[in-house]
């Protein structure tokens, strides 16, 4: 033995110094071997000579490196040849396939086959456009002063092989993978071309070898031409394939064609000839014929390599007419009652396919049937839409449909109660309870209106719902209680919201007691105190009792245009619309007089009292107006009759602009007699709404019409605050902005008038365009997605994904609506330029295919009908052990996991017979259990079972009967024979006992 151990350790080593003797010998490349991610590489490669395209067979599963594969066996004592490859080598061929190896994909180039006693072989190759990362890590041979001629470039090769009978040669290049937009290109020269049949030092004999491609899973050889070069290409051999909606189709009726199944690499273009001169590209088109007869399509599919592929089909356009659709059904219907619609009075000159039937009027198919008829019921009343449409044999189609009135027994409908407070304090939270209210049908949901304006803003499957609010005031707080058929109730509570006075705002304005007229002077409101928040200020510049500025800043800037007292009054208001105010008093002086002319006047007139910078000033009282504006169009043009510092003109509402924002005059400024400005509406020269907004609300492009430029043009602009609230924005957020040739900058504005409307002047180069831009909220809905498979009456998490894509925070009301019935709905607020996940909980009601409609979003989902879902019961014994004679009692829980009500069979077992049987009866969500009890006469450990649950019981003590009673008492009340399940079961325990015996005893000799 301790010789035998000391060999086997021997041969250990011997293996392993000679298995680290072997492992630097393979051949070297000629550049570092590149290790490619094989989720990275191309999934197939082809090899093209002339017109033909031949797969290439991929070997190997990235498993091991190309050089192991290989097996190169080279020096004394060897055959200098590839064993790796012995299954595929074949006598006097060529190959060339592809190995995907652990290091990357390798081209490989096999010759001859060893051990085969054929004669000799030479063969020349000259490869180009070998992708730079790639390397020859195989080189057969590799040997001291070899035959073989091996040079390698960057991104050429010439290779020159030689052997003798019986041997192989061949090479390996790694890298393939790296082929992106060039392929490899291989010129041979074989047999007498080659350069060992050429070199008269060698005069290399040779038998004429083959040349063949490795192709496909089947590995087939294809013959290649010698005399031709090949190359060899990332991707797969082109090939195209054109499918069709209809073949034949009538006149005007569209044709969908689909070239997705082509056979192509990357960056594959497709073009399609119609037969009717006429013509399209990509991968799906669609295209209309308006004539009868027969066309000839064809698709033509090429690749980066400008190669292509060609395939054919034909479509015969002929005349049809539509059929014409007809529908019966009943007038009146009752809850889930079943009801027949009947399209079999439907008729078409070439015979009707299908009918596609609308059961639910939300005008989707929701079933496709070949029979005329078909059944459906409606599980809430009122009058529901059914329609069908008949599609004949050419896919023409006509529709019908046919109103039912699904009426239910009243004595059913929901009564509504709603139980709350009657006051409350802003932000105070309250609960309100609809719990007393009656709902015979189930299936309740409770839709609640907190702001009394008919929309719910919350809804629930329980009856009740806890809020605040933000506001003081009185509420009326309305429940409408929903069943299961969406019959429905109201009820209101009335609450009355009362604010905390600790928390009120007090407002402090602070002012300069002097201004000038056209100088800013600036009103500080920022000692205010706002414990509740959400403060505004409101700013009433000449104390007439409205504001004309509401800022949420605590300050303001201003200039006033005439001289005089002011009194500045201050509002300030919180979240809760708690409002203090404070005044202050600011004398306006004149402003000092310069020395120069121009032509402005006194100062302007008073614009509403306060404002700021005054308007363009008035033309000269001459007899010809300073100005004239004439239009055509959506241009106006402006020409200035005088030579002025500044002329203007008044335009007619509606003549640039409309709606929410109007040009209601323009001026010139340094102009001369004879000089004209056109100004053409809804200009588009730019990228985009300027400046952070989402929404061009005017957009205007001046050029120069005549004589010389102006200095600038102003604008004066009349803003319609309402207009601009219910687009969901706010005049302090409009971006006036001119266009610089690349880019927006922000024009040059002075406020005019802030009251209702707010006249704004824009000042801007005459040929600079101008453009008022509204940032707004976008918020759209992506990524609908369904938690799980959906069931009658269990709730499932519904999930939407929300994006403000807009400039300005924005709210929404999410609405989920389920089969046409508001299940969820839910008011939220998306910041601009955030995203937003939200979760709904709903509750469906009827079983069946159902459109899913949240946030603009829909798809289709499948409700399962509600199941009782028992399981295996949980058995256990009450004692686990008891003395002979005495009862044993067995409990079996059953869980019922489903939404019904459901009944099971509880079998109960002793010794494999069912000894005792009872039927459970389980709610939804709820357990029950089940007692069986026995009595076991005879000493043991007894397994007692329940529906194919166990649970062991011992029992102690004597025997309490004779030997011809039956174990068990099965509650008759007298003895019997023993079972002859019982005795078979004695025989075998004895047998086990001799068995065991015998094993102690052989153990033991």
């Amino acid at each position: 033995m301790e010789r035998e151990t000391l060999a086997i350790r021997s041969i250990a080593l011997v293996l392993l110094v000679v298995g680290a003797s072997i492992g630097p010998l393979g051949p070297v490349g000629s550049a570092a071997g590149n290790v490619e991610n094989v989720d990275d590489r191309p999934t197939a490669y082809s090899v093209v000579q002339g017109e033909r395209c031949i797969p290439l067979t991929i070997v190997g599963d990235a498993s091991q490196n190309v050089s192991s594969y290989y097996d190169y066996h080279g020096g004394d004592g060897t055959d200098y040849s590839s064993h790796g490859t012995d299954d595929r080598q074949v006598s006097n061929v060529s190959q060339l396939y592809v190995y995907r190896g652990s290091n990357g994909d390798s081209l490989l180039f096999l010759h001859d086959a060893r051990n085969d006693g054929v004669g000799n072989g030479s063969v020349s190759m000259s490869i180009t456009n070998v992708p730079e990362e790639a390397s020859w890590p195989v080189e057969d041979d590799t040997y001291q002063n070899r035959d073989d001629n091996f040079e390698h470039g960057e991104t050429s090769s010439q290779i020159d092989w030689m052997w003798t009978e019986g041997r192989t040669d061949g090479a390996a290049m790694v890298g393939l993978g790296h082929l992106n937009e060039t392929a490899i290109r291989i010129d041979p020269a074989f047999d007498e071309e080659s350069f060992a049949a050429q070199d008269p030092e060698l005069d290399w004999p040779y038998d004429p070898l083959e040349w063949r491609a490795r192709s496909g899973p089947d590995e087939e050889l294809v013959a290649l031409d010698k005399d031709s070069p090949v190359e060899v290409q990332a991707g797969t051999c082109l090939d195209a394939a054109v499918e069709v909606n209809a073949t034949t189709v009538s006149s005007g009726e569209a044709v969908q064609f689909d070239g997705g199944n082509s056979t192509v690499g990357p960056s594959a273009e497709y073009d399609w000839s119609f037969g009717d001169n006429t013509s399209a590209t990509g991968v799906t088109t669609t295209h209309t014929y308006n004539q009868t007869e027969t066309f000839t399509v064809t698709l033509t599919v090429s690749n980066r390599f400008g190669r292509s592929d060609t395939a054919n089909v034909t479509i015969e356009v002929v005349d049809d007419s539509p059929p014409d659709a007809r529908l019966d059904a009943p007038a009146t219907a009752t809850p889930n009652e079943t009801v027949v619609l009947d399209a079999s009075n439907s008729t078409d000159d070439t015979g009707i396919s299908e009918y596609r039937w609308d059961v639910d009027g939300d005008g989707t198919v929701d079933r496709t049937t070949t029979a005329a008829r078909t059944e459906t019921a409606f599980d809430t009343v009122g009058n529901q839409t059914v329609a069908v449409t008949a599609v004949d044999t050419l896919g023409q189609t006509d529709s019908a449909n046919a109103t039912i009135a699904v009426e239910a027994n009243e004595s059913n409908d929901p009564t509504a109660a709603i139980d709350g407070p009657a006051t409350a304090t802003v932000n105070q939270e309250v609960t309100f309870d609809a719990s007393n209210s009656t709902v015979p049908r189930g299936g309740a949901t409770y839709e609640w209106d907190l702001n009394g304006d008919g929309t719910a803003e919350n809804v629930t499957t329980t009856p009740s719902l806890t809020t605040s609010f933000a506001t003081i005031g009185n509420r009326t707080v309305r429940v409408t209680v929903v069943d299961a058929i969406g019959r429905n109730d109201s009820a209101n509570a009335t609450l009355t919201v009362q604010r905390n006075a600790s928390n009120d705002p007090v407002a402090r304005l602070d002012a300069p007691a002097t201004a000038r007229v056209d100088t800013a002077v600036t009103f500080d409101a920022s000692n205010s105190t706002v414990p509740r928040g959400g403060a505004t200020y409101a700013w009433d510049l000449n104390g007439d009792g409205t504001a004309e500025n509401v800022t949420t800043t605590p300050s303001l800037t201003a200039t006033f245009d005439t001289a005089g007292d002011r009194t500045i009054r201050l509002t300030v208001t919180d979240s809760a619309n708690v409002t203090a105010t404070d005044s202050a008093q600011v004398t306006v002086e004149r402003a000092s007089q310069s020395g120069g002319g121009g032509s402005g006047g006194d100062g302007g007139s008073d614009s509403g009292g306060g404002g700021a910078a005054p308007a363009p000033p008035p033309e000269p009282d001459e007899d010809e107006p300073a100005a004239t504006a004439s239009s055509d169009g959506n241009t106006v043009t402006v020409e200035s009759n005088v030579d002025a510092d500044v002329v203007g003109v008044g335009l007619d509402d509606g003549t640039l602009g409309s709606g929410s924002v109007r040009v209601q005059r323009i001026a010139l400024a340094d102009v001369e007699s004879g000089s004209a400005v056109a100004v053409t509406d809804e200009w588009n020269g730019s990228d985009g709404p300027p400046l952070g907004s989402d929404e061009t609300m005017l957009a205007l492009g001046p050029s120069v019409a005549s004589g010389p430029a102006p200095s600038s043009v102003t604008y004066q602009l009349a803003i319609d605050r309402a207009a601009i609230r219910n687009r969901g924005g706010s005049v302090d957020s409009l971006a006036v902005a001119t266009w610089n040739g690349s880019g927006w900058e922000t024009a040059e504005t002075t406020l005019v008038r802030n009251d209702s409307t707010v006249v704004i002047n824009a000042t801007a180069g005459p040929e600079e365009p101008l453009a008022v831009g509204l940032p707004t909220a976008q918020v759209v809905g992506t990524d609908l997605a369904i938690a799980e498979s959906p069931v009658v009456n269990q709730s499932v998490n519904v999930s939407v994904t929300l994006s403000n894509n807009g400039h300005r925070d924005g709210s929404e009301t999410v609405t989920t609506v389920l089969g046409g019935r508001v299940v969820a709905s839910e008011r939220v607020t998306i910041r601009a330029g955030e995203t937003e996940r939200l979760t709904f909980t709903v509750v469906p009601r009827r079983a069946g295919q159902q459109r899913l409609t949240v946030a603009g979003l829909q798809t289709t989902v499948d409700v399962a009908p509600a199941r009782a879902d028992i399981g295996p019961p949980s058995v256990d014994v009450e004692r686990e052990t008891v003395g002979t004679g005495e009862s044993v009692q067995v409990r079996a829980t059953f869980r019922n996991d489903g939404t019904v009500t459901g009944t099971e069979n509880a079998s109960f077992v002793v010794f494999g017979e069912v000894v005792e049987r009872q039927s459970v009866t389980v709610a939804p969500g709820e357990t029950k259990t089940v007692t069986f009890e026995q009595r076991i006469e005879h000493p043991g450990q007894y397994t007692v079972g329940v529906n194919g649950q166990n649970a062991s019981v011992a029992v102690d003590g004597e025997a309490k009967t004779a030997q011809t009673e039956s174990w068990v008492d099965t509650g008759t009340g007298g003895g019997g024979s023993t079972s002859p399940l019982l005795l078979g079961l004695l025989a075998l325990g004895s047998i086990g006992l001799v068995a065991g015996s015998i094993a102690v005893l052989s153990r033991q000799l």
